[in-house]
């Protein structure tokens, strides 16, 4: 019974070895008071039983309350995966192929990802959380942690004087109305837009195979002078 009751309470692979505890001692309380000989011995071991009942749940509510980042863990999760960084430049006219703007095509989208991760951590209060890590770091899983950890310093840099949004210098962006990051944000993701829409063009006007037409025509031409 006190498995099922771990299984219910959702706290199987939590690292909360308290509540654990004490849904196996209401699930040894609860057989307790069936097996009872006496009333008044059945009467005392059920008291027993729901006080700690309720300390659990009463428990439970405060480690969901305190958990860093618990209602938008997920998102930010989501964050903190590891991606790859481009740094890729335009191709030379007349050179783009489909093949060719793959990196720059990766750098555009993972600009405006930064751009919209910076601009959402941005809005988040974390002075809480800062504190929850140092004063509760043992209470937290490995994945609590590093989620945290790695928010902290995403935040941290989004202060600083030195802090460039997709490379235009905007010191102490935390600091800046949330009308005004999401005005600095959105004219950034519209420079990358643009940038797309060049690019575009430029693969519209060379065809997207330039290079391989010029490969092909050159075997065959030497095809031709060789006779085969």
């Amino acid at each position: 019974m006190g498995h099922r009751i771990v299984d219910e309470l959702g706290i199987a692979n939590e690292v909360d070895t308290l509540s654990r505890w004490m849904a196996h001692r209401v699930a040894e309380l609860i057989e307790r008071a069936e097996q009872a000989t006496s009333d008044t011995d059945r009467e005392l071991v059920r008291r027993e039983c729901a006080d700690l009942i309720i300390r659990l749940w009463e428990h439970r509510a405060e480690r969901s309350r305190a958990r860093p980042l618990a209602a938008i863990r997920g998102f930010l999760e989501e964050f903190t995966r590891e991606r790859t960084p481009y740094r890729r430049t335009l191709p030379e006219e007349g050179e783009h192929t489909w093949l060719s703007v793959l990196p720059y095509i990766a750098e555009l989208a993972e600009r405006e990802y930064r751009i919209c991760r910076d601009a959402a951590i941005s809005g988040v209060s974390i002075e809480e959380e800062r504190v929850w890590l140092e004063d509760y770091n043992d209470d937290l899983s490995e994945d609590e942690r590093r989620v945290t950890e790695i928010i902290i310093e995403l935040y941290d840099g989004l202060q600083s004087e030195h802090y460039r949004l997709d490379g235009v210098h905007t010191p102490n962006f935390v600091a800046l109305s949330p009308e005004e990051r999401t005005k600095r944000a959105i004219e950034a993701l519209n420079q990358i837009n643009n940038e797309r829409q060049g690019l575009l063009e430029a693969l519209e006007l060379s065809g997207g195979y330039a290079d391989e037409e010029a490969t092909s025509d050159n075997g065959d031409a030497n095809s031709d002078a060789t006779g085969t």
